[in-house]
């Protein structure tokens, strides 16, 4: 994609900024480092939890996802991601509040799975997958 169209918001305006936009710049766009593990493929449906500006969405809009579902709690990012995603099968979430799993702890385990134990001694499991 080409950045001179995308919009950096208040990463433009001050020095603490620039280096923001620098590191993001290098980890998205350069090195791909979100993409390591699973690369996104055509008709693909893609959340990007914490999507900032948009810039990882923005990377990867050229493959032609299905959808994706941009989740931001920043206030401040929020109308320059929307921005940066307009007229593309995006749907910019302001914030997202998960209910069922009240304080109980998850485990977290090697294969990317997250389960809790509820009431009745059943596990439930969510499948999760992140380039880390």
């Amino acid at each position: 994609m080409n950045l001179e169209n995308f919009n950096w918001g208040w990463m433009n305006d001050s020095e603490e900024g620039l280096v923001h936009k620098h590191h993001i710049t290098f980890e998205t766009f350069e090195h791909k480092m979100y993409e390591k593990v699973f690369e996104v493929e055509e008709g693909d449906i893609v959340l990007d939890i914490g999507a900032s500006v948009g810039s990882f969405t923005y990377s990867i809009l050229d493959k032609k996802p299905k959808h994706v579902y941009c989740i931001e709690p920043s206030e401040l990012e929020f109308p320059t991601l929307i921005s940066n995603t307009i007229g593309y099968p995006v749907t910019p979430i302001l914030k997202i509040k998960v209910t069922g799993w009240g304080l109980m702890s998850p485990n977290f385990s090697d294969d990317g799975k997250v389960t809790r134990e509820v009431n009745n001694g059943k596990r439930e499991s969510l499948q999760i997958s992140t380039g880390i």
